[in-house]
């Protein structure tokens, strides 16, 4: 009898409590709250849904009839605006593809996927204006994107198990104070965005994070100070833009960045007066820096050995001369320095011996300094160029290679190289450098080539050109010297 009774209970246990099972290959949709509120009733069991769901309804306000999913292996949307909160979803732990939870007015948190750990696909977070909080308590990584975008609400806690986003990371708009919600995130595969924070004044919460594999980007944050927080990262393996950080004053905070595979762009920071932060910095892709107000020098980037492409300095209303660039030995491309109404010196970057392009020098209106190292070595070895409306004495390149000629070195040991005596009549000796090992141009103070000079023994023969001034660039695979010659 007892046996029986046990093979009733087991039956009624089958039929009418049925157990949990997958379905939906195909997904479901939910346009009406009816269709949630009998969804147990019109698929029995259904705890695993394989497929997509769809929830897009303007008269859906909750989501208490699906408790009991455990797994939506296709994409969830939800968009509905008079949904407050996901409850009804507390017991899926697993997501298997995109998540998108878009344009919900009332939307105030996320807390109905706190059970959720990892989602498979991206995960889009957008333009739900009274999102306060997230409340994904559990989710430990993100397969896809990561958008937060325009909650302007939401304050960035409740992400605390975050490790890893295996693909961009956007967090645009909102008036969260901090990133303190991100103090366990380690890795961002893709671009990282932060832009249009209205309450954000520096970049604590980011303590962890060890590798951002795209582009970096931090752009109109209103009330950004500095950049103190920001992970002890070597490299930004894209490019790293800084932008429209209305009161951003310094960049303390980036003394970690040694290089920047990418491009480095500084623009529009209006109250930005010093680079202090880049202190580490040994070598650029390229180097942007246009339109900063304040901005007197660019003291800061002193380590800063090699730009690989171009660097433009452009409309820097205040900046007075290139300070800081001391340690800058080599151009790979361009070199533009243009419309800088206040720069009257392009004095430092003495040690810089190569401009692999064009050299742009324009619109500079009190530019009267131009006579450095390797702008007269440039032009007076037929570089390409484009020089004009600076100020008198940097308007011309004949302007600045007379200016070259006082400036340049005519016997010192600048390098270990001797030339004497200078003026000379017929011959030049060198000291300090095989001839064997060298490429030696002249050329006039327009910078035109001069023949018929020669190499004889240790010295150079001069004796058949004209009396004048003269530029003879000595140039090994080390070191290019540029020296002012005057043959009596």
């Amino acid at each position: 009898m007892k046996k029986i009774n046990l093979l009733w209970i087991l039956f009624l246990s089958l039929h009418i409590f049925p157990m949990a099972q997958s379905c939906l290959p195909d997904g479901i949709d939910f346009e009406r709250q009816g269709q949630i509120d009998s969804f147990h009733i019109d698929h029995p069991g259904c705890t695993v849904i394989e497929g997509p769901m769809r929830i897009q309804g303007a008269e859906i306000q909750n989501l208490l009839g699906l408790s009991g999913i455990t797994s939506i292996g296709g994409r969830l949307l939800v968009q509905a605006d008079e949904l407050t909160e996901l409850k009804g979803l507390d017991s899926v732990t697993t997501l298997g593809g995109n998540v998108d939870i878009n344009f919900n007015k009332n939307l105030k948190n996320l807390s109905g996927l706190s059970h959720v750990k990892t989602i498979s696909g991206g995960l889009r977070i957008t333009s739900n204006y009274s999102l306060e909080t997230l409340g994904l308590n559990s989710l430990t990584s993100v397969d896809g994107e990561f958008s937060l975008i325009g909650s302007i609400s939401l304050q960035m806690t409740d992400l605390n198990a975050l490790k890893n986003i295996h693909g961009d990371f956007y967090f645009i708009g909102s008036k969260a104070n901090n990133l303190a919600g991100l103090n366990h995130l380690e890795s961002i595969d893709g671009n990282f965005i932060l832009s249009g924070q209205q309450s954000i004044q520096n970049l604590s919460g980011l303590d962890h994070l060890s590798s951002i594999g795209g582009n970096l980007e931090i752009s109109s944050n209103g009330s950004l100070q500095n950049l103190t927080g920001f992970p002890p990262i070597e490299s930004i393996e894209g490019d790293f833009s800084i932008n429209q950080n209305s009161t951003l004053q310094n960049l303390t905070g980036l003394e970690s960045i040694q290089h920047v595979i990418g491009k480095l762009t500084i623009e529009k920071n209006y109250a930005l007066t010093s680079l202090s932060g880049l202190n580490g910095l040994v070598d650029v892709g390229q180097l942007d820096l246009f339109r900063n107000d304040l901005l007197l020098n660019l003291t800061g980037l002193d380590a800063l050995t090699s730009i690989n492409g171009d660097v433009e300095i452009a409309y820097n209303n205040t900046i007075e001369n290139l300070t800081g660039l001391n340690s800058l030995t080599i151009i790979g491309n361009n070199l533009t320095i243009t419309h800088n109404q206040s720069l009257t010196s392009l004095t430092g970057p003495g040690q810089l011996t190569s401009i692999g392009g064009n050299l742009n020098i324009h619109f500079n209106d009190e530019l009267l300094t131009c006579a450095i190292m390797s702008v007269c070595s440039h032009i007076s070895t037929g570089g390409p160029y484009d020089i004009g409306a600076n100020a008198s004495g940097c308007s011309t390149a004949n302007e600045i290679l007379e200016k070259c000629a006082v400036a340049v070195n005519e016997t010192g040991n600048e390098n270990g190289i001797v030339l004497y005596p200078n003026p000379a009549n017929d011959k030049l000796v060198i000291n300090g450098i095989s001839l064997d090992n060298v490429s030696i141009r002249m050329t006039d103070t327009k910078g035109a080539m001069i023949q018929g000079w020669k190499i004889s023994g240790g010295s150079i023969d001069i004796s058949s050109l004209s009396a004048g001034m003269y530029f003879m660039s000595i140039q090994s695979n080390k070191q290019n010297i540029v020296r002012r010659i005057i043959k009596s």
